[in-house]
């Protein structure tokens, strides 16, 4: 059975609690250093601060600041 059959058989199965593809995305990014919940904090950091899409990531100066939930490390890298 393929992708089309099962999604025709069951119907969407919004298996990943984002509001948008682009938050699908980022949240599979983040979730691979901590649980969900913390993942659902960064996300709604971001969101609060406008920086949902990848135009926003680029702009933001405190990433690093709104990602701190999900446990990635602040160090700079060369």
């Amino acid at each position: 059975m393929n992708d089309e059959n099962l999604a025709a058989a069951y119907g969407p199965q919004h298996w990943w609690p984002a509001k948008t593809p682009f938050e699908v995305i980022l949240g599979a990014y983040l979730t691979q250093n901590t649980a969900w919940k913390a993942v659902e904090r960064s996300l709604d950091n971001l969101r609060a601060a406008g920086a949902l899409t990848v135009e926003g990531l680029r702009a933001r100066r405190d990433l690093q600041r709104l990602i701190l939930p999900s446990g990635f490390s602040t160090r700079r890298w060369p």
